[in-house]
């Protein structure tokens, strides 16, 4: 018989719920916002055996598993997604206000004298 367009989603939701969010994504948890920004570095030091994360509750619109570094939001959020080949990875979110911060230096940093 006819098969239903998500029929294979539903087989599997929690893959299909997993995706990754796109870069510069926003989000908003208690009040404080998160950007998600490629930190290869933050990762790998939240998620180094012996870590702690706190799980925290599903954000709506986004996918995966929101976990807490050291129960720490100004920390910023590490999301586990399910990449397209099936495993599982962690990406970072940056809390805003740093992310503010390390934008400013960062044009500091590149700023020219106009001519």
């Amino acid at each position: 018989g006819p098969r239903m367009p998500f029929a294979g989603m539903q087989s599997d939701p929690i893959a299909a719920a997993a995706t990754p969010s796109p870069l510069g994504s926003i989000v908003s948890v208690s009040g404080v916002s998160f950007v998600r920004v490629d930190n290869p570095l933050r990762v790998e030091a939240y998620t180094q055996p012996g870590a702690s994360l706190m799980l925290m509750h599903s954000i709506p619109g986004h996918g995966g598993c929101f976990m807490v570094p050291d129960g720490n939001l100004l920390c910023g959020l590490i999301q586990w997604v399910v990449q397209a080949d099936g495993t599982v990875a962690p990406e970072y979110w940056m809390e805003k206000g740093e992310m503010d911060a390390l934008a400013a230096q960062d044009a500091h940093h590149e700023s020219r004298p106009e001519r």
